[in-house]
């Protein structure tokens, strides 16, 4: 995937023409408590991948700060400048280790943010790059150890007001593995607001192994660490994401039926459809 060539063409789709883009920083407000995030979004878009450096304190409204030197991952969702916490869906880390680290140092140099693209090295040679259309987050991920590539995907982190917030945020969670290539699912939130969403997450090539972390307290939401086959191919990741409303309208699209059938859920509250992504 040539994740450069989809964010030029969506921010042209969008509107916005390199006479002005050229002049945007998205690195702007990063730093002290300007509660900005360096991602990829469009407007109005459903998602904006971007690096993560914190999520259960106040100066991470966004999910990040230029002033540290460590990544916790990459989150789909984030708010900007607005000084109240909430978002942080989904957050995913490439990593090469036994097990994933909470605190990962990067390359600060490395960090490139432009309007619609955002990437970024780690200090252990893991490179990612993100871009966004308006409902779906785009990944290429690099490891530097091409005979250890694994994937942490956490359901239940957010960008909350403390770390035991973390525990209970997820209100209700339904996720399911349809396939090695896909996870899918439905979850339910509070934190600044209380929101309902659906995702499908698709890898451009299936894991071999999955391992489900054993939850603690009141969490609900799956942790899982996907192990991938070995291979110098960067590791395509995508997360579409959508409300409830437009998931009974995609539903009815896809299978025929009527709203009402539609906006049912499967046993697990969750449905897998063609077309998200």
């Amino acid at each position: 995937m040539n994740i450069k060539a989809l964010a030029a063409a969506c921010i042209l789709l969008a509107g916005c023409g390199t006479d002005v883009c050229k002049y945007v920083d998205p690195l702007v407000g990063t730093a002290d408590n300007g509660h900005t995030f360096p991602g990829a979004c469009v407007p109005f878009g459903m998602v904006q991948p971007s690096p993560d450096s914190g999520n259960s304190r106040w100066e991470y409204c966004s999910g990040f700060n230029i002033a540290d030197s460590t990544l916790i991952g990459f989150s789909q969702t984030h708010l900007n400048g607005t000084g109240c916490l909430d978002l942080g869906d989904v957050l995913i880390l490439p990593f090469s280790t036994e097990a994933p680290e909470h605190d990962n140092p990067y390359v600060k140099e490395s960090l490139h943010s432009t309007p619609g693209y955002c990437s970024v090295d780690f200090v252990n040679g893991i490179s990612v790059e993100m871009t966004a259309t308006g409902h779906v987050s785009h990944y290429n991920l690099k490891y530097a150890d091409p005979s250890s590539r694994k994937l942490y995907v956490d359901f239940q982190n957010g960008n909350v007001n403390s770390p035991g917030n973390l525990l209970f945020h997820v209100l209700e969670a339904g996720i399911e593995y349809p396939d090695a290539n896909t996870i899918c699912g439905r979850l339910r939130t509070k934190n600044w607001t209380e929101r309902e969403w659906y995702f499908v997450m698709k890898f451009s090539e299936p894991y071999l192994d999955r391992t489900n972390l054993e939850l603690t307290g009141q969490e609900k939401a799956d942790k899982v660490i996907l192990q991938f086959a070995p291979g110098s191919k960067p590791l395509g990741v995508k997360v579409a994401m959508v409300p409830p409303l437009e998931h009974r309208c995609r539903r009815k699209t896809a299978a025929g039926t009527s709203p009402e059938s539609a906006g049912r859920r499967t046993p697990s509250g969750t449905s897998c459809f063609p077309g998200w992504t």
